[in-house]
């Protein structure tokens, strides 16, 4: 089937890395943390105006640092790091992984016991369809029963099949309609990944053939390879 061209007008990104066991020594004395966090995120300008913690209590203690010119969050918990960027087609891809990649050295420097067990990755994307309406893509996935012809609209989910060899475990592409929109989608994709057999270094890479290959089993493709 021909191509169907996205162009991509919105992008939020966001990376959960799970921890092998809870890293209490990370919050229970947290300035080596603050210092390596500080030296590795100091060039996307973090301060330490920029961190603070919260120790209220031990289930959601947590340390955060903002990084407000780049609309990114990074939350440090006992179990995981969450990293959410919330413009990433402003912020860059390239910028994003590299602060996904520092903020887990900042960790590692910090305490060199803790082990990522499992990355997660969620990508949000609003996007102009090039050539074609919403109804006409859905008509590739889903054919809508007559009774509610003119009086619904479809979205549709893809699970793909896990790849436990190559550490690839779930995953799932989500296209689903903007109230309104007729030349405009929502489009979700998530992966998640063995750390052990996906380190950090090569993360990206990975998510990028993931993201590009699923597109391309569904006719779908992302401008300028994003």
């Amino acid at each position: 089937m021909d191509t169907i061209c996205l162009n991509p007008v919105d992008e939020e990104l966001t990376y959960q890395g799970l921890f092998a066991g809870p890293a209490f020594e990370l919050l229970g004395t947290p300035i080596p943390l603050y210092r390596n966090l500080l030296n590795r995120l100091g060039p996307y300008g973090a301060t330490f105006k920029d961190l603070s913690v919260n120790v209220a209590t031990l289930s959601e203690a947590n340390l955060r640092c903002t990084l407000l010119a780049l609309r990114t969050s990074i939350v440090l918990r006992l179990d995981r790091l969450d990293v959410n960027f919330v413009r990433v087609h402003e912020t860059g891809k390239e910028i994003a992984y590299q602060i996904m990649r520092d903020c887990w050295t900042a960790v590692h420097e910090t305490e060199g016991s803790i082990v990522l067990t499992e990355h997660t990755l969620l990508a949000n994307v609003v996007a102009d369809i090039q050539n074609a309406s919403y109804a006409e893509l859905m008509r590739r996935y889903v054919t809508t029963p007559s009774t509610l012809s003119g009086k619904a609209h479809a979205g549709v989910a893809f699970y793909m099949e896990e790849d436990l060899a190559s550490g690839e475990r779930q995953k799932h592409v989500v296209i689903d309609r903007l109230a309104g929109q007729e030349r405009r989608l929502s489009l979700r994709i998530s992966a998640t990944f063995d750390a052990q057999k996906v380190p950090m270094d090569i993360l990206a890479q990975r998510v990028d053939t993931y993201m590009k290959q699923s597109l391309d089993y569904l006719g779908l493709a992302l401008e300028n390879g994003r």
